[in-house]
């Protein structure tokens, strides 16, 4: 099937506007390029559907819903999507371009975060996920490689690309939708999604900034599927500190097996956070100089290319 060379992108055009730079990331869906928008004179990540899956239809009106629905989701911590279109072969949108890295990087490289950096992190995630929610919009697939952490300081939840709306329960059709190792057990056990399965994810994403690796493991995924169905997330122990204490409890409540028994939504499980915790942890560094979310061999060695919901 002839189609689209995506190296031949590089140095182009699309719609006359967006001048192609660089690869950023590839993933199951599509590719993230860097870009030039020459008419606003910015830096912006083009996100380009992969030819071979422009004809499926399914796939490609998924495509064509992230941008709908992220580009109604007005937040500082929620990537912007800033056009949608085709030009020729190319299915397309355009989002904000952030430089930094992703949380998969960060804990790639420290491992276990400090109790300043997860409750920040968990902070901009919650409350950019608070609004996707308030809006009726799910997520689907939050994990480390969806979270941006730029060089600014700004913290951003990218990659809508299985959202949908939502109304009470939310079907997966006949697929299971989202990242393996942080899918909820409705969606395993029943097939159904709706705000506290971002939940989920959320609680996995914690465990992990908290521990430094992920609670169930196996060498299928299928045996990690069954984990998440049959067994409760581990207790992250070994945190003793107040502070460490709390996040541990907010691991415990948003894993739960049982939907009901979850927060109901971002909003709810973001109010207990901040009730919880900024207390605590502002005692804790009253006489230190805020703590950078990026450790300042980050900052100094920028990172130009950013996993844009690499897969």
């Amino acid at each position: 099937m002839s189609g689209v060379n995506e190296d031949w992108l590089v140095g182009r055009y699309i719609e006359k506007r967006y001048l192609i730079i660089s690869k950023i990331a590839r993933g199951g869906m599509a590719t993230i390029y860097l870009a030039k928008d020459n008419r606003l004179d910015r830096d912006v990540a083009v996100k380009i559907l992969h030819d071979h899956l422009r004809e499926e239809n399914e796939i490609r009106n998924r495509f064509i819903f992230e941008a709908q629905a992220a580009a109604n989701l007005a937040h500082p911590n929620i990537v912007s999507v800033l056009d949608q279109g085709q030009d020729d072969k190319i299915v397309f949108l355009v989002m904000e371009y952030l430089q930094g890295i992703t949380l998969r990087d960060l804990l790639n490289k420290q491992k276990e975060l400090t109790a300043r950096q997860i409750y920040e992190i968990l902070e901009a995630i919650l409350s950019g996920l608070a609004v996707a929610h308030k809006a009726g919009v799910l997520h689907r697939d939050l994990k480390p490689e969806n979270v941006l952490l730029g060089d600014d300081g700004r913290i951003k939840i990218v990659d809508f690309g299985l959202a949908r709306i939502a109304n009470t329960q939310t079907a997966t059709d006949q697929v299971i939708l989202g990242t393996i190792a942080y899918i909820a057990p409705e969606l395993l056990n029943r097939n159904w999604a709706d705000a506290r399965s971002d939940i989920y994810a959320v609680g996995i994403i914690l465990y992990e900034m908290l521990t430094g690796k992920q609670p169930f493991i196996g060498d299928t995924p299928i045996q990690i599927a069954y984990q998440h169905a049959n067994k409760d997330v581990p207790n992250p122990i070994g945190k003793k500190s107040l502070d460490f204490a709390q996040l541990c409890n907010l691991v415990a409540w948003s894993t739960n097996r049982e939907p009901k028994k979850r927060p109901k939504d971002a909003s709810e499980m973001l109010k207990v956070l901040l009730e919880e915790n900024v207390e605590n942890v502002a005692q804790n560094n009253q006489n230190e100089e805020k703590t950078k979310v990026l450790p300042e061999e980050h900052t100094k060695d920028t990172i130009d290319l950013i996993d844009y919901g690499k897969e």
